[in-house]
């Protein structure tokens, strides 16, 4: 295998795309081969000095022998290596079982080992990535630190990828990674920081508000400027802020009480997760796949990017909490009818997706309001009168859904409508400005 033929020939066929996989198959079953042959001859060969232990410089002989195989596994490493990303996955499958068969008898050092696995540790196929996640455990287990340090996630060029499963479940493709990095609280939040991603179900409150914590720092120092030089990750900011809140069910108060600092008892709590509440970051998608940051500028790619600058303008105004003097049901009903408004700007829904019809929301206008009455426009009439009557008609119950959210429209969810909740101005204004920039222009 060290002949110059033999290493053209198999690095040649690895790396050739166009290779047939047979091929690939072979050259990787005569590595697999070698390496067990050399195992089993190193075992016999290993009893055999033992009996000889005082004629021979066993540590010597084995070293020149491990020596021999670690030489080679060097020279087709990296070509094993990128086998892992074949299409085919009895390619994979063999690539696998050679750098398992090289690490078990520690040929070559892991570091070089540890985005490859990881990578696989993300594959379809249930055995090829249980035995990634494997070697992994060991890597980690022989090398404590090796798998917090590594900068494995790498931009895909070809396409957007997400990192989870469409199972029935929704589990996250790095979820066993995630675990072996949770343990050590100091890797844990060195490791959120870095990524600003979860890649586990979360079981502790801690987690979500630490990094909901860290996404208002990010947002308070860097936001307002960039309100003047727009950028997208910013934007994809709020939208986790948003999710994470919706996911786990935070309040804005309780994301706000939170501190890194206090003792870690106090936010070691079981966390409560909802079901069927998915990550869509729905602008950054669409800035991603369609290339937005190198296409001509055209008139309408004008028109996106200010319909994009007014969605982040008004979202920065208007996610934290309204600073109004309201207290127990009337600010819970104005922080739910601030999330409903800020999820439909940030998400929207999509068809073929829509709530029952007890959950939908309504649509109304308000014409006009002064000191003593209101006067409301709902879809299915107008109405004027005291607040409490005005809105108290079962005509909303016949409201359609509507996609489409006009400027003049506002949204109400149908549990922040009782007989003690207000309409004040300020969350008036508010979603004025939400649907206004929804839609691209200004109230």
């Amino acid at each position: 295998m060290f002949s110059p033929e033999v290493k053209t020939l198999y690095n040649g066929i690895l790396a050739d795309r166009s290779t047939s996989v047979n091929l690939k198959i072979q050259v990787l079953k005569n590595l697999q081969t070698y390496l067990q042959e050399e195992d089993s001859r190193m075992q016999e060969a290993d009893q055999h000095w033992k009996k000889l232990s005082k004629q021979e410089d066993l540590k010597e002989m084995g070293d020149i022998s491990s020596g021999m195989s670690s030489s080679i596994m060097q020279l087709y490493l990296k070509q094993v290596l990128e086998a892992f990303f074949h299409t085919q996955s009895s390619v994979r499958h063999f690539a696998l079982n050679v750098i398992a068969l090289t690490l078990n008898q520690g040929l070559i050092h892991p570091v070089q080992c540890v985005p490859y696995l990881i990578a696989m540790g993300t594959d379809p196929e249930p055995s090829m990535r249980n035995k990634a996640d494997q070697q992994l455990v060991e890597i980690d287990k022989k090398y404590t630190g090796f798998i917090h340090v590594q900068q494995a996630i790498m931009a895909s060029r070809k396409g957007i990828i997400r990192g989870f499963r469409q199972d029935e479940t929704t589990s996250a493709l790095c979820a066993h990674l995630f675990s072996m990095v949770r343990g050590n609280r100091q890797h844990r939040r060195a490791f959120l920081i870095s990524l600003l991603n979860l890649f586990d179900d979360s079981s502790s409150q801690e987690e979500p508000l630490f990094i909901m914590h860290h996404i208002d720092i990010t947002l308070s120092v860097s936001g307002s400027n960039l309100l003047q030089t727009f950028k997208e990750g910013i934007l994809l900011l709020l939208v986790l802020k948003q999710h994470l809140k919706n996911l786990y069910n935070f309040s804005d108060s309780k994301i706000q009480k939170y501190s890194p600092t206090e003792s870690a008892k106090v936010y070691d709590k079981a966390v409560n997760r909802k079901t069927n509440v998915h990550f869509k970051p729905r602008q950054t998608i669409d800035f991603l796949s369609n290339n937005w940051a190198n296409v001509v500028l055209t008139h309408d790619i004008k028109k996106r990017i200010v319909k994009q600058y007014l969605d982040f303008k008004t979202l920065m105004e208007h996610l934290d909490p309204d600073e109004e003097d309201e207290e127990g049901e009337a600010a819970q009903a104005s922080a739910n009818i601030r999330n409903k408004a800020i999820n439909a700007l940030l998400g929207g829904a999509g068809h073929g997706h829509l709530a029952p019809h007890k959950d939908r929301p309504q649509l109304a206008r308000v014409i006009q309001k002064i000191s003593t009455s209101y006067s409301v426009h709902w879809m299915s009439g107008s109405y004027s009168g005291p607040w409490a009557d005005a809105k108290k008609r079962d005509g909303r119950k016949t409201v359609p859904w509507v996609d489409t959210i006009k400027e003049s429209d506002i949204i109400y969810k149908k549990i922040a409508l009782t007989s003690n909740h207000k309409l004040s101005n300020k969350v008036a204004q508010t979603l004025r400005s939400l649907y206004a920039a929804k839609e691209g222009t200004s109230s």
